[in-house]
């Protein structure tokens, strides 16, 4: 991989938001402030999430992979967010089947050559195996999760 896809400053821990929506502006304004992504990035990531819904069931805790184009994207990074409540995600392939959503990953992909393998690392290490959903979910520092994070970076690109 030829970037670091995570980055301490898109770790957003326990934020205060009640809608799909509300996380979704709140990373949009986050990342745009830092010149990841497009005016019309978060407009292009609901469409995207009306579409095709990305909430997926965990034991621990359902997550959900919000994603859009990447033409939307100036930089490329997996913001990660937990909150304090859980947030309503339409289940993947329903239409009206909502998670409660507490760990949301917004993937803003400049190419494809380590999505896929990203995704599939994201889904065994939070669901399959479930531990380190509960350990991010425990974390209250941002410097915790993101070594987590990078578990997953080399996994991907030595792995």
């Amino acid at each position: 991989m030829d970037e670091n896809m995570f980055h301490k400053e898109a770790v957003f821990l326990n934020i205060d938001a009640t809608s799909t929506d509300e996380v979704l502006d709140y990373v949009y304004h986050k990342m745009h402030d830092m010149g990841y992504v497009t005016e019309e990035f978060a407009q292009a990531v609901k469409d995207r999430e009306h579409k095709y819904p990305t909430g997926l069931p965990g034991p621990i805790c359902d997550i959900a992979v919000p994603h859009t184009d990447p033409e939307y994207v100036t930089k490329p990074f997996i913001a990660v967010v937990t909150t304090k409540k859980g947030i309503p995600f339409v289940k993947m392939a329903t239409r009206d089947e909502y998670l409660q959503s507490k760990i949301i990953f917004v993937l803003g992909f400049k190419t494809g050559k380590y999505q896929v393998k990203i995704l599939q690392t994201l889904i065994r290490r939070f669901i399959q195996e479930s531990e380190m959903a509960a350990a991010f979910l425990k974390a209250n520092d941002v410097e915790s999760c993101y070594e987590m994070l990078m578990e997953i970076q080399n996994e991907v690109v030595i792995g």
